[in-house]
């Protein structure tokens, strides 16, 4: 069962890469962001039936912690990963997210003092190369990938927050994850706010269609909270 929930897990995560590049179609990037994580955490509050464990929270984690987690984590990281996507292309964002991994391992080496073997380090090794044949190999592409080089750049500024959030959420380990997942969602929700608005005075709001909700939606609810919280 927990085998399957993986296998689910991993193909609607990589299913992200096209649907929020579709779904940016309609909905500005920050804006997507925000949506995607108020979903999510509607979502999350949900499975909880209610308050009463994010209460709890507060005596096993500081507000702080969570807030440098939603920042690092959801924040920053949703709005590069699709800026990403706006100057990539989806492929592209989805191999150099591939070498998330390896990124994890280095910064559990060196913020954990984690044993790397040889085996790791000539894995480690063979994906940054991969990343630097992927970066160099991109091509522009009017609409699908009109910067890949900054695309690609910002991709993998997403994995390496990816790793150093990895790294600092495992000394929240000790709490109630569901809780902590909801409460970094939404205190992320919350940072993404204003900046959607911004984003929203200065672009304005076009119009959208039932396809590109149903996207939000997907990003929201499966991507996000399910996969979240599972």
């Amino acid at each position: 069962m927990a085998f399957a929930a993986l296998v689910v897990a991993m193909v609607v995560w990589g299913s992200t890469f096209v649907v929020t590049k579709v779904t940016m179609q309609e909905f500005p990037p920050l804006t997507l962001a925000f949506l995607r994580f108020a979903i999510a955490s509607a979502c999350l509050l949900v499975f909880m039936r209610g308050w009463q464990r994010v209460a709890r929270l507060r005596q096993s984690l500081s507000f702080w912690r969570v807030a440098l987690l939603a920042a690092s984590g959801i924040a920053v990281f949703t709005a590069a990963f699709n800026y990403a996507l706006v100057y990539g292309s989806a492929s592209q964002g989805a191999l150099l997210y591939a070498t998330t991994p390896a990124v994890v391992a280095v910064c559990a080496a060196l913020l954990l003092k984690e044993r790397l073997d040889r085996r790791r380090m000539l894995g480690i090794a063979l994906s940054i190369g991969g990343a630097v044949i992927v970066v160099l190999g991109g091509q522009a592409s009017l609409g699908n990938a009109p910067a890949p080089l900054l695309g690609a750049l910002l991709m993998l500024s997403t994995v390496l927050l990816w790793g150093a959030y990895t790294v600092a959420a495992k000394r929240a380990a000790h709490a109630d994850q569901l809780a902590v997942t909801f409460a970094i969602s939404a205190v992320g929700a919350l940072i993404l706010l204003p900046a959607s608005a911004i984003e929203l005075t200065v672009r304005g709001f076009g119009a959208t269609s039932g396809a590109g909700w149903l996207g939000v939606v997907y990003l929201g609810v499966f991507a996000s909270g399910l996969c979240f919280a599972f």
